[in-house]
């Protein structure tokens, strides 16, 4: 075995409580948060929501009807899943696009889901929303049957599109699981003696225990961190975070506590 085999650490799968999700049930609860006032009874209209979309030049997935159809939008780094239907007394269409699921590792990140709250309402009647059953962040959008087009209902559509790119850092829990990671890193072996890890924005690494030195580089995804050295050794594994400054490791069938330095 390699020296750096030696020194990497073998990383355990393990998932924190969510419990600080709990104060998010009364700004999100999984409801729709700004929800218009019901709009007078003998306004209603009868469109084809499938055909408006066609005609505003969207691809239409699955099986669309009239009432309910989904789209997918792409921008930059993304394809968005859009649905848009009526609501059940007809007087509403509803626009929400599905963005991530939050895994349950992610509590001490609750700031980002409340940061989304602040943005609810600077384009207009976009909001956030996040179900604490089913942990999906969507946006939602709606307007009166009686005002759509299809012109503003593209136009709507590639507002909340931009909308979403532009603020993914507060909802794309892929960005949220690299940033916790990165800082230096040291924990006490049972020797007495200490290893540290240093890891980077740009992907690179150090690792240091006692007077070896080892650099390389890294990648976080899906709760896997793949470290490979300078000399094309590689080693990935899980990693569990305690909260934003304390994570585990285990090495060499010891188990080691960093702390952020």
């Amino acid at each position: 075995m390699n020296r750096f085999s030696l020194l990497m650490i073998t990383l355990a799968v393990a998932l924190a409580p969510h419990t600080a999700f709990g104060q998010l049930d009364d700004v999100f609860g999984g409801n729709s948060g700004q929800l218009q006032p019901m709009p007078p009874a003998n306004g209603a209209s009868s469109i084809d929501l499938s055909v408006l979309l066609r005609d505003g030049g969207f691809n239409l997935v699955d099986t669309p009807s009239a009432d309910f159809c989904k789209i997918e939008v792409e921008n930059e780094d993304y394809t968005f899943p859009v649905f848009v239907y009526t609501s059940d007394n007809k007087r509403l269409i509803w626009i929400k696009i599905g963005l991530d699921d939050v895994p349950l590792d992610a509590g001490d990140h609750v700031d980002k889901l409340l940061s989304l709250m602040a943005f609810s309402g600077s384009y207009g009647p976009n909001f956030y929303s996040f179900d604490p059953e089913t942990r999906l962040i969507s946006l939602y959008s709606s307007m009166w049957v009686e005002n759509i087009s299809k012109k503003k209902l593209t136009e709507t559509i590639n507002i909340m599109v931009f909308q979403a790119t532009e603020q993914a850092p507060s909802w794309d829990t892929s960005l949220w699981t690299a940033a916790r990671h990165v800082g230096s890193w040291a924990a006490t072996m049972d020797d007495g003696g200490e290893i540290t890890i240093n890891l980077r924005p740009d992907g690179s690494f150090d690792l240091v225990n006692g007077a070896t030195s080892i650099t390389g580089n890294y990648t976080v995804a899906d709760g896997t961190l793949d470290m490979t050295d300078t000399d094309n050794n590689n080693v990935s594994g899980a990693i569990v975070f305690l909260d934003g400054n304390h994570f585990n490791f285990t090495i060499g069938g010891q188990k080691l506590n960093f702390e952020r330095r």
